[in-house]
């Protein structure tokens, strides 16, 4: 797997896109203040190929609850 970091505005972006055999990722985590601290959301897009583009349904399922299990725990780490 390559990840390339495509575009980086400090502090507030990062943008990346990742290569892999079956799949190719790109993202962008942005961080942006509000009264509370800070907010990071991180947008993706994956393109799906060969064989796997039959199942890109359960497999975006299950990429989003993954997702949701990491940022969730970062965030209780970082809050504690």
């Amino acid at each position: 797997m390559a990840i390339e970091i495509t575009r980086y505005e400090r502090p507030s972006r990062l943008e990346s896109s990742t290569r892999l055999s079956n799949m190719d990722i790109a993202g962008a985590l942005t961080f942006d203040p509000v009264p509370e601290g800070t907010r990071m959301q991180w947008v993706w897009d994956v393109r799906l190929r060969g064989v796997l583009k039959l199942m890109g349904p359960i497999i975006s399922r299950m990429g989003e609850r993954q997702e949701r299990i990491i940022w969730t725990n970062l965030k209780r780490i970082l809050e504690a």
